[in-house]
């Protein structure tokens, strides 16, 4: 397969919210939207790895994009472990809107017991825009 279709696959496989086609053993999503919370850019996963046992590690990582100097800077990050998998647990980060372009980076991390990693998960999103501060418009 070619890289270029490859890359478009990949992105068909993120934008679908689901977790059909991964091989992280537990059920999964993420979203990246504005103005659902009216005013915010909001990026968040989740995960439900209910009858497994260990630890579940959530990571989401918030970008804007800098016009001025053309680099991503991260505006907000989270990270929490949890021990008990018996449900769905999810991590969110927002930041006020402002006519910017936003991505974000999603990470699942699941271990055993002893501590020694048993699947990763990295979800790296499209590009949002949002178009004013009054952001009221959801895309997701």
């Amino acid at each position: 397969m070619r890289p270029a279709m490859l890359l478009v696959t990949l992105l068909t496989l993120a934008a679908a919210h689901t977790s059909a086609a991964s091989s992280f053993p537990c059920r999964w999503t993420w979203d990246l939207q504005y103005g659902l919370r009216p005013g915010h850019v909001t990026a968040g996963n989740n995960a439900d790895c209910s009858g497994r046992v260990g630890s579940l590690t959530l990571k989401v990582r918030l970008l804007q994009r800098d016009e001025a100097t053309r680099q991503w800077q991260t505006v907000k990050r989270r990270t929490r472990t949890f021990h008990r998998l018996n449900g769905n647990r999810f991590v969110e980060v927002d930041t006020p809107c402002v006519p910017a372009k936003f991505k974000a980076v999603m990470r699942w991390i699941l271990r055993n017991p002893g501590g020694a990693v048993v699947a990763r998960h990295v979800v790296r999103t499209g590009v949002v825009t949002v178009p004013s501060a009054n952001c009221v418009q959801t895309i997701g």
